[in-house]
């Protein structure tokens, strides 16, 4: 219990906010006991989570399944979702709970826009309705990380069918460079006409750099955001929970994949280090068709 809490924490000693979960109202991960490893990959198999990293950078990443069959009703639609730490502080943020009232709120809290994972916009991969319940559900599995090897010093990725209906799959790819960056790529496989999107969530802890588009600076840490394959879509105000019924401001910032016919594709960078670019274009768009034929 204590290995699987600190797989689930970050940094700053707490859990991660998948699925219906906040903070403040217990004892912190780290005051229960979870520790976890320096700069390694851990996964906790059969709940379908992998932890990236360790220090003060590092991914959580959902790709398993949205809860138990039996009872899955504190599910969210955050397949492929991530949350990330940067320097220790949150950077990628779950949007939280606020309410368990059935409603639009609840709604919207459940939905794939509330998440930092690949989506398509108006439609969710998970039919949910009232407070609790679950219909028809997608599922997440990560990708073998052997399939995509070699492009960063810490990996993994995932895939799931909750868009399967539509005829659309939907892949992940992240790399973390521990004190330095970290690549995400996504990939839509099947039917282009609906439009595909991947939003990212930031705590408004975080401010807008010279261009509010591509860059958020906390104290002495400045965030770059580069878009190497897409569009950036641009910046707006929203909102986050992270303690129930607790609402804070946030920034989302919405990415648009670029279409190549057959699939659609996005790559960006968040880099936080002087010393290191991006990967450059050829890795990039190599390791994309590595991903879309996987």
């Amino acid at each position: 219990m204590t290995a699987a809490l600190g797989i689930m924490s970050h940094p700053d000693g707490d859990i991660a906010l998948f699925n219906d979960s906040w903070r403040g109202e217990a004892p912190t991960a780290y005051q229960l006991g979870g520790t976890t490893a320096e700069l390694k990959t851990q996964r906790l198999p059969d709940t379908g989570y992998v932890r990236l990293g360790g220090g003060k950078d590092v991914v959580i990443f959902d790709c398993g399944p949205c809860g138990p069959d039996d009872n899955p009703g504190h599910a969210h639609a955050d397949f492929l979702s991530i949350e990330a730490s940067i320097g220790g502080k949150r950077f990628l943020v779950d949007s939280g709970v606020p309410t368990y009232t059935a409603g639009s709120e609840r709604d919207a809290s459940r939905s794939a826009r509330a998440h930092n994972g690949p989506r398509i916009d108006g439609a969710e991969p998970i039919e949910f309705w009232k407070s609790f319940r679950v219909g028809r559900r997608g599922r997440a599995q990560e990708i073998p990380p052997d399939a995509l090897a070699g492009i960063a010093p810490l990996w993994c990725a995932g895939h799931h069918d909750g868009y399967a209906h539509m005829g659309i799959k939907i892949r992940r790819f992240i790399g973390l460079w521990p004190g330095a960056g970290m690549l995400v790529c996504d990939a839509w496989i099947g039917v282009q006409s609906y439009p595909a999107k991947t939003d990212l969530l930031i705590p408004d802890s975080w401010f807008p750099g010279d261009n509010g588009n591509v860059a958020f600076v906390q104290e002495d840490m400045r965030v770059n955001l580069s878009v190497l394959v897409g569009n950036n879509d641009g910046r707006s105000l929203d909102r986050v929970w992270p303690r129930f019924g607790l609402e804070t401001p946030a920034h989302r910032v919405s990415l648009m994949p670029k279409y190549y016919g057959e699939y659609s594709a996005l790559a960006f960078w968040l880099g936080w280090s002087t010393a290191m670019e991006p990967p450059d274009h050829v890795a990039v768009t190599s390791l994309l068709r590595r991903l879309v034929g996987w």
